[in-house]
């Protein structure tokens, strides 16, 4: 290796305490070109996923739109899950694992429905729809009056509740009961 030029005009050589060895490796030893186009890009690329082999057995469910369609009406209907999982052709846990959405909101989707249903009659004029949909409106009205009138207990601390809780005890753990006394002092 040469360095700087020195005063002379001649070039030092630096002294390696090693002694001159063997020529570094060529980089292209450590890192060989890419054999083809599609590998160039190796570390930039994402790998692609391969294809998931088949395990055999049953292939996993997949519900149709058909079939959470069911599900919603029938739980709109009152019937149980294990209804519902028997018309469909499936196990109760698959129907809860799959249609858990339609089981907790089928309910109210198709309550949703039909009461849209029944204020577009009742807009086209059928007089029957309207006076269900008033007599509908009345009964709410009246739910929303009676919570309203119930009045809550007031709500006990920490120390009333662990001493009624205690008062309450019954059984082997109950306080004895006190003393009759002979003597009155009196």
């Amino acid at each position: 290796m040469q360095r700087g030029n020195t005063e002379g005009g001649g070039v030092q050589k630096s002294r390696d305490p090693l002694g001159p060895g063997p020529a570094p490796p060529p980089f292209a030893q450590f890192f060989p070109p890419p054999r083809n186009s599609r590998q160039s890009n190796e570390m930039t690329e994402k790998p692609k996923p391969q294809k998931a082999r088949s395990k055999g057995g049953r292939p996993s469910f997949r519900p149709s739109v058909e079939q959470r369609r069911i599900v919603e009406e029938m739980k709109f209907c009152g019937e149980s899950e294990n209804t519902i999982a028997r018309a469909i052709g499936i196990d109760p846990d698959t129907l809860r694992k799959h249609f858990a959405d339609e089981l907790a909101d089928g309910h109210a989707q198709r309550r949703k429905e039909v009461i849209g249903l029944l204020f577009a009659s009742a807009r086209a004029g059928n007089v029957s729809a309207q006076k269900k949909l008033e007599e509908m409106g009345r009964v709410a009205g009246a739910a929303e009056a009676v919570k309203a009138r119930e009045t809550k207990p007031p709500k006990l601390g920490k120390k009333e509740e662990r001493q009624i809780a205690a008062e309450s005890v019954v059984g082997k753990y109950a306080p004895p009961t006190p003393p009759k006394l002979v003597v009155n002092n009196q």
